[in-house]
């Protein structure tokens, strides 16, 4: 059996979660950054979204 890591990914459009916005202070300054947030296996996961990606969601 394959067990390749690209096999077992999920098919895109079935999210099982959200996203929501934090407010990261850096250098005194504000900067509102992304995270997605789902739970698998019981497990609360929270993932970075990175700007360049935002526009693909």
């Amino acid at each position: 059996m394959n067990n390749s890591p690209s096999k077992n990914r999920r098919c895109k459009g079935e999210g099982n979660g959200s996203i929501y916005w934090r407010t990261i202070t850096k250098n005194g300054k504000d900067y509102p950054q992304a995270y997605y947030h789902w739970q698998e296996n019981g497990q609360k996961k929270t993932k970075y979204i990175p700007k360049k990606l935002l526009g693909d969601i």
